[in-house]
């Protein structure tokens, strides 16, 4: 069983028109206790800058309309995008969040 000791924000991504067209924001939509554990990294050079891509899952209780394309979760000042969502053993107890890290 997961230990939910993070604050993670769940944030969805919303369309706004600034003025000059339109532009999306992230706003943070619900705060919840999640588990984060990194599963792997993976560094690539392309066109001469060295990119590292981690990959974490983050597990949490089951929440509602959550999606990959909509959402992104933020703990502290890391920024995590959603790759897959899993329901472990299709039993709804929990989410795993497959996600990478931005930056």
């Amino acid at each position: 069983m997961a230990l939910f000791r993070h604050r993670v924000d769940i944030q969805k991504r919303t369309r706004v028109f600034d003025g000059e067209g339109w532009v999306y924001e992230w706003d943070t939509i619900d705060t919840v206790w999640a588990s984060i554990s990194p599963v792997s990294a993976q560094e690539r050079l392309e066109w001469q800058k060295l990119d590292v891509l981690v990959t974490h899952k983050i597990s949490l209780r089951p929440y509602h309309d959550i999606n990959r394309i909509d959402h992104r979760l933020e703990f502290k000042d890391r920024v995590f995008n959603i790759v897959s969502i899993l329901n472990p053993q299709e039993l709804g107890r929990r989410l795993d969040l497959i996600c990478t890290e931005e930056g």
